[in-house]
């Protein structure tokens, strides 16, 4: 049964006052990234870092990520954490879903608002204690923290296109969806071991196990075997336990092997393309699950929007072609469609802060979308990914 939790996301707007600015970090369990911005909807400056799942790579990690891509994006800015009060960082009161401090930003009567946290555990009131405590370790001033789940800035910035719920696909595997009373609806997301279905770690562990099966003669021969040794730098597929388990092969690398999987799949090879499927049929059983929570009646010509992101559907992946065919096989509610983001997850985390501090404004999506736009044209070949990575 899905889980059902009050959104953690909507805060009380404060009462407008000098001109702020706001960051937005997406943490996954691959990359981190951070956008700072203004409280109207500029962009200034991004950062980006690497895993930040607490689950994945432990507590310390996790905030030393996010504490760089913040450091990185506040640089671009001409902004620095030092630009707060002088008065030292205390430890963050992170016990609640949101916290509410603030300090001065010097010098241009600005200060830093607030700051939204799309991550993994989120959800989790010991893991945001663990992890604001770190924070302030690491000199992060009091500041409003926004604690939500990763899933929540994905679906942030699709309602902006109409979406109901969000798909993320990366490293792990999760749906989030929102009623309009306010009510979250989510489904998976619950870490390698016992959850992440159809996730680019899951595809990976489990071409990890074609692999191993041909070797012992249990399994069929796959065109998998030496693109995954080719990939993980060994010759002989019983080198792979050991570099799995005591060589470092993390599950960000693992997570990595899922492109692999699809490529080989694209080619015809039945066993990659069975694993492939299988992924998209766990995701889709995902979207449905929580789809069948929201679901108040079939009007004719309805079309309920699931905004899909992650790695996993990068880069025109068939993984969208894959989870849409499962949907509209197995979905027997309205129809369910696929969309892309407009922007980067860490930019409906901007989203989500600047409406905790001003409510929503008219206009500031479109101009944060249209400073995105106008940041990604600039960028140097390489230097934006697309907005489903």
């Amino acid at each position: 049964m899905a889980r059902k939790q009050t959104l953690e996301a909507k805060a009380e707007p404060r009462a407008k006052s000098a001109p702020g600015w706001v960051a937005g970090i997406d943490g996954g369990g691959t990359k981190t990234r951070a956008w700072v911005a203004t409280a109207d909807g500029e962009l200034l400056g991004r950062g980006e870092s690497g895993p930040s799942n607490c689950m994945a790579v432990g507590v310390p990690a996790a905030a030393r990520a996010l504490d760089e891509a913040l450091r990185q994006a506040l640089d671009e800015a001409g902004r620095a954490i030092s630009d707060q009060d002088e008065a030292p960082p205390a430890a963050l009161d992170v016990a609640q879903p949101r916290t509410e401090h603030r300090a001065a930003h010097r010098g241009q009567g600005e200060r830093l608002e607030a700051i939204c946290l799309g991550m993994a555990g989120a959800d989790r009131p010991e893991e945001r204690r663990e992890l604001g405590e770190a924070l302030a370790r690491l000199g992060w001033p009091e500041v409003r923290l926004i604690w939500v789940n990763d899933a929540a800035i994905v679906l942030a910035a699709g309602r902006t296109e109409g979406a109901v719920a969000a798909l993320v696909a990366g490293t792990g595997s999760i749906v989030y969806a929102e009623t309009p009373e306010g009510q979250v609806v989510r489904v998976g997301g619950w870490g390698p071991i016992i959850g992440d279905e159809g996730s680019g770690y899951d595809l990976g562990r489990r071409a990890l196990i074609a692999v191993m099966r041909e070797a012992d003669g249990r399994g069929p021969r796959t065109a998998l075997t030496p693109r995954i040794l080719e990939a993980m730098g060994v010759s002989d597929p019983f080198a792979i336990p050991s570099l799995v388990y005591r060589g470092g092969f993390d599950r960000p690398r693992i997570a990595a092997l899922s492109r692999v999987v699809v490529e080989v799949a694209v080619q015809g090879d039945p066993v990659a393309l069975a694993i492939a499927r299988a992924g998209a049929a766990d995701l889709a059983e995902l979207v449905i699950t929580a789809l069948s929570q929201l679901s108040s009646g079939h009007e004719p010509g309805r079309v309920d929007k699931v905004v899909a992101s992650g790695g996993l559907f990068a880069n025109g992946s068939p993984m969208w072609k894959w989870v849409q065919e499962e949907l509209d096989r197995r979905w027997n509610g309205p129809r369910c469609r696929l969309i892309s983001l407009p922007v980067e997850p860490a930019v409906g985390a901007v989203l989500i802060a600047i409406e905790a501090v001003s409510g929503k404004q008219p206009g500031v999506f479109s101009r944060l979308t249209g400073s995105y736009r106008r940041r990604r044209s600039d960028a140097p070949a390489g230097g934006l990914e697309s907005a489903e990575q």
